[in-house]
């Protein structure tokens, strides 16, 4: 791919656990298309997963999917994960939890990853938008 296509992604995924890991082997596939270090590849599949986990774990039970959708641009690397149900909105920024803490690192580690990380509720959805510029 040229380093000045833009191109967009998105796929609709069971929400359920199971499939958090067809969300990080995509984003995986993707991110391989445009200029990253393997490092930030690795650093963005994490926060994707997490932001997923997330989607699965803490939002409606009656949330039926969750949706990844990533998009680059001259700059960045664009990735939206929303669920179909309502969900928290966390405090910023997040604090890293006690080490011996079994839940709670996923937002500190997206805001970690990631250059910037927001939360866009809607009606019937909850989406977190997260952005990474791309290397040069």
């Amino acid at each position: 791919m040229a380093h000045n296509d833009q191109v967009m992604v998105a796929i609709r995924l069971p929400s359920h656990s199971l499939y958090i890991s067809v969300a990080r082997a995509a984003t995986r596939s993707f991110s391989s298309l445009i200029p990253l270090t393997e490092e930030e590849r690795g650093m963005i599949e994490l926060a994707v997963g997490e932001a997923c986990d997330n989607a699965v774990r803490y939002c409606d039970s009656d949330a039926d999917f969750f949706e990844v959708r990533l998009q680059n641009s001259d700059s960045d690397l664009i990735i939206e994960v929303s669920n179909s149900g309502s969900c928290f909105i966390p405090e910023r920024p997040a604090a890293m939890p006690d080490v011996f803490a079994e839940n709670g690192r996923g937002l500190a580690l997206m805001e970690y990853l990631m250059d910037d990380v927001e939360f866009l509720p809607e009606k019937d959805r909850t989406t977190v938008r997260m952005r990474k510029a791309l290397s040069r």
